[in-house]
């Protein structure tokens, strides 16, 4: 019984589906949504090609600045070379050999004594 009550709640609520449907199918135009979507196809196309024209149109004005650019970071980096250059030249050289250890802080027994002075204070 149960089972049956609900067949013809489905078959009543499909016919209502089918009728809304029907009455979509009415109101929406095939036809205008397709020239609706052919027309943003066409503008998004030219909106593309203005966008493409216009990065071109950057990359050659902006293309020449930065051979200028680099050209001006070339001289200035050369100046300061030539600073660097100049001060390095009147720089004193530190005497001895890399690596030689000094005798006095190296001494064992040097540490050894001033480790007694330290206990006995």
């Amino acid at each position: 019984m149960k089972a049956m009550q609900s067949q013809v709640a489905m078959t009543k609520a499909m016919g209502q589906t089918s009728k809304a449907m029907a009455s979509m199918n009415k109101q929406v135009k095939l036809e205008d949504i397709q020239r609706t979507m052919q027309q943003f196809e066409k503008e998004s196309t030219k909106m593309d090609m203005a966008g493409e024209m216009m990065d071109d149109t950057m990359d050659a004005i902006l293309s020449g600045d930065e051979d200028e650019e680099d050209e001006v970071i070339g001289q200035v980096l050369d100046e300061i070379g030539l600073e660097y250059t100049s001060k390095l030249a009147g720089a004193k050289v530190a005497g001895g050999k890399l690596g030689q250890e000094d005798k006095e802080l190296t001494s064992t027994d040097d540490l050894e004594a001033r480790l007694a002075n330290l206990h006995a204070s």
